[in-house]
């Protein structure tokens, strides 16, 4: 087997130049036979002879410009919001069907695959699959800095040898953009913004996925603060770009943000969710059962039903062995048929998402082997087609538009008519005790209450330093049930005006 992009190092090695070149050079595909490869090393591993391929790369300034441009794909900017969906600057709806591109977050600073394969082909290679917009995966780290790059992690792109990361980042974008292919940074802010004001190609910035709550907690801590904070620092340097607003616990919590979206300006802003099949208990994703499609609209589906921003699932995937798992083909048909068909857009032509990820091998990482197989991942880990036919098969009905006939909109009221998140399996009596505990819980706190009042009188009488706490901690709590109920969150509202801090949460 042959180690794709890796440096070896060895007290032992063949020259294969000439055979490779003879063989090789020109072709798409190529088979070498060993024994014509010289002695090289002696060793075996596991019965089997491992080929390591040290090779050095050149600029092939013709085989760039036959790629050709194809920025016509892309669509007329700005785009924005309108309603539960996209439109391009002509009022046309633009779906996306995109790809996360992850490995800039890593210690390498660069998007993956660049030590592997030449970036033409691996931008090309993405038109080609169909997809029309990649959300690049970095870290603010790497903005910051803006670190120099180990020559290593270009290692297929020979051009880029001495870059620093924002130059790598240059090269990636102008890529894509001959492409024809849109791009979403995550946790772009005003630095970044300003960088690419003039790139048709970045018509989104998303600003990550955090854990903090929305508007709850003291207004320091509150997430929707520091979106309106970012959001506005980056409107500020690029008018005409969307941001992106990942939900709170990694795109999963949604509450509130229908109420209280951010006081962003009008069609700038959207959602995003995440959708994995961990996310959900066993008995939910029975096959033909409608539970998952509620739970997921009373997450976020009602928001785009409502018109309220539209929703990108910009981060879902399976493995690339999916079918031989039940409970990932189960959860899979059904997350699916939502994108498509049963969702809050299967009559205008299905969900925006972004599929989770390019790249075929591991970058590193908490709890990740580099070089090991990235079982969700689309491409093989040479970077040059899907790894998996049957798993690519299945992104690329995403692709197409939902069939009228088979649109199926679930229903608000249809949702309410059954409890989605109770079991079936469950049995009628614990249905039944049900009623008690609910009635029994209020009634426990009231007694919780009136003993509480009790002991702070009974302190109060015997001149207890306790009881002055307990009155601080009562006055306190009503304080807060109050202004929660009647609150508006600061800034709801006023879009007007961007002097704003550019320090924000990060």
């Amino acid at each position: 087997r042959m180690m794709c992009g890796r440096e070896a190092a060895s007290s032992c090695a063949a020259d294969v130049r000439a055979q490779v070149r003879r063989e090789c050079v020109g072709r798409r595909f190529c088979s070498l036979n060993v024994d014509q490869l010289g002695k090289g090393c002696p060793q075996r591993h596991d019965d089997e002879e491992v080929l390591h391929v040290r090779w050095s790369c050149r600029e092939d300034d013709q085989a760039a410009s036959a790629v050709g441009s194809h920025r016509d794909n892309l669509p007329p900017v700005p785009l924005r919001t309108e309603q539960g969906y996209i439109v391009d600057a002509s009022g046309r709806r633009v779906r996306l069907r995109g790809i996360n591109w992850a490995g800039a977050s890593q210690w390498k600073y660069v998007p993956g695959g660049l030590d592997v394969a030449p970036l033409r082909h691996i931008v090309k290679l993405i038109r080609e699959l169909g997809f029309n917009i990649v959300r690049l995966i970095f870290s603010t780290e790497m903005v910051r800095r803006d670190p120099a790059v180990d020559d290593h992690a270009v290692a297929a792109n020979p051009g880029m040898f001495g870059l620093t990361a924002l130059q790598v980042f240059d090269r990636v974008v102008d890529a894509l953009e001959g492409q024809g292919i849109m791009a979403s940074w995550v946790d772009m802010w005003r630095t970044v913004a300003r960088r690419y004001a003039q790139s048709a190609a970045v018509v989104a910035v998303d600003e990550g996925c955090l854990t903090p709550r929305w508007i709850n907690g003291p207004a320091e801590l509150q997430y929707r603060e520091a979106v309106i904070r970012a959001g506005r620092a980056v409107l500020q340097e690029n008018p005409k770009l969307l941001v992106s607003i990942c939900a709170p616990n990694f795109g999963t919590d949604f509450e509130n943000l229908d109420h209280f979206p951010p006081a962003l300006p009008p069609g700038r802003f959207l959602y995003e969710a995440h959708e994995y099949s961990w996310y959900h208990p066993d008995w939910m994703l029975h096959e033909g059962d409608i539970r998952h499609a509620c739970k997921l609209d009373d997450m976020f589906g009602h928001i785009v039903r409502k018109g309220i921003a539209p929703v990108l699932i910009s981060e879902f995937g399976m493995s690339q062995a999916w079918y031989d798992s039940e409970d990932q083909r189960r959860w899979w048909d059904h997350v699916s048929s939502y994108i498509q068909e049963r969702g809050p857009l299967g009559a205008l032509g299905g969900m925006d998402w972004s599929y989770w990820q390019l790249g075929g091998v591991q970058l590193g990482g908490t709890s990740r082997t580099e070089f090991a197989v990235e079982a969700y991942g689309l491409l093989n880990e040479c970077w040059t087609a899907p790894a998996d036919e049957r798993h690519f098969a299945e992104l690329r009905r995403l692709m197409q538009e939902p069939e009228a006939a088979r649109a199926e909109t679930t229903h608000l009221k249809t949702c309410q008519e059954i409890m989605w998140w109770k079991n079936p399996a469950d049995s009628d009596s614990t249905a039944a005790a049900g009623l008690p505990i609910i009635l029994l819980a209020p009634l426990s706190l009231i007694f919780v209450g009136l003993a509480s009042a009790l002991v702070c009188r009974a302190s109060l009488k015997r001149g207890w330093q306790p009881c002055r706490l307990c009155r601080r901690v009562l006055r306190r709590a009503s304080g807060k049930l109050k202004e929660s109920v009647n609150r508006t969150p600061p800034g709801y509202g006023d879009i007007d005006g961007f002097g704003v801090d550019s320090s924000v949460i990060g």
